[in-house]
């Protein structure tokens, strides 16, 4: 009995609910003026009005826009960063240099004053290097014109000579062979070896080389700052026994090292030979007071050397040897001199005392007075 009345309360509850549920369906088609439920159900995103797409605008705003001119972003200046309207362009740089950090304008300054600094290293170089130029110019032009005048002098001195026994059409083949002046001073120069030196010593009596650029070497390598080369000048000059070389020597002793001294006096002590003893007479009446001095006193050390020994024809002490093959410095085939060999300078002692050339007279005077006593007492 009691599950009976249990059963007819849920029915009577059930069509309860459905008689609410279709009274409820049927009021809201009412309202919706004749709309079904599906119609009811339906969504669909809402639409801007005609009205709001009017009030669209871009004026005021600053945008980006690409290469066709459409529009592609907006940059969102701040109105207190756009240039304000009716300023100057200088004005609003100004404030711009204005916003930099300290930090950017310290870098700033720092780099203005590399880039200064930089400007002057340079201009102090170009104005060194022209500076320098302008002394080797003038330099070069110095010694072109000592070397011609040089040149000028030795050639009047020596005048070349032709050999009758060759033939001419020989002599032209010699002549078109010779090395020039030119490329002995390359050759040598840069390449002083004892080779080079020996070639250039056997070239001067062949004539294959002019005695004025066989001389200039040699002084261009004494002078030299190395001290190969300084011996590769000094043993090319000293196997040469001419006036000039004897000149040339004279002159460059007082320019050169202790060491190079000594072996120009030992070469021009050695020309107290029977076959240079002549080329001494020659530089004694020479216009050169330099060289002339310069001969006095090696006639007088080595009339000294002789009356200081038992032997009275002792000869002069040689150089050493410096890679010639032979003692250089010394004349080949030496013979020895006495006091009496002197004597033959008596007729040049008596002109250069009378004349006083280069202030020698005492000094002729004295030495002529020995050697005629020789004579005498002889």
């Amino acid at each position: 009995m009691e599950n009976t009345d249990k059963k007819m309360m849920a029915a009577g509850s059930g069509v309860l609910v459905i008689m609410l549920l279709f009274s409820f369906i049927q009021t809201f088609r009412t309202a919706q003026n004749g709309k079904t439920l599906d119609e009811f159900l339906a969504v669909s995103m809402p639409r801007p009005l005609k009205e709001m797409i009017l009030g669209f605008s871009l004026e005021g705003r600053t945008v980006i826009r690409d290469i066709e001119g459409n529009v592609i972003g907006d940059l969102n200046v701040k109105k207190a960063d756009q240039k304000p309207k009716g300023s100057s362009t200088k004005a609003f740089a100004d404030k711009g240099r204005k916003a930099k950090s300290p930090a950017a304008a310290l870098a700033a300054q720092k780099k203005a004053q590399i880039s200064e600094q930089r400007r002057k290293e340079f201009q102090a170089r170009v104005i060194e290097q022209a500076e320098r130029y302008r002394k080797s110019l003038n330099a070069q032009m110095v010694a072109a014109a000592y070397v011609e005048a040089e040149a000028e002098y030795f050639a009047k001195q020596n005048p070349k000579k032709a050999d009758p026994s060759n033939p001419t059409d020989k002599e032209d083949k010699d002549e078109s062979e010779k090395m020039t002046s030119a490329e002995w001073r390359s050759l040598v120069l840069t390449q002083p070896s004892q080779e080079n030196i020996q070639k250039m010593i056997k070239a001067l009596p062949a004539g294959e080389i002019e005695l004025d650029t066989y001389l200039e070497i040699s002084e261009t390598l004494i002078k030299d700052n190395s001290q190969e080369k300084r011996r590769m000048g000094i043993w090319s000059l000293t196997s040469v026994y001419r006036q000039e070389a004897f000149i040339m020597a004279a002159h460059l002793v007082p320019d050169t090292d202790a060491a190079s001294q000594k072996l120009l006096n030992d070469y021009m002590y050695n020309y107290n030979r029977n076959q240079t003893l002549n080329i001494l007479e020659q530089v004694l009446k020479s216009p050169d007071s330099v060289a002339a001095a310069a001969a006095a006193q090696s006639i007088t050390k080595a009339i000294q050397n002789i009356q200081s020994t038992k032997t009275p024809g002792n000869t002069p002490p040689a150089s050493t040897d410096r890679g010639g093959g032979r003692t250089a410095g010394q004349p080949p085939q030496a013979q020895q001199l006495t006091l009496s060999s002197y004597q033959r300078l008596i007729p040049t002692l008596k002109f250069v005392a009378e004349k006083n050339l280069n202030n020698l007279s005492q000094w002729a005077q004295n030495l002529l007075s020995q050697l005629q006593t020789i004579k005498t007492t002889a």
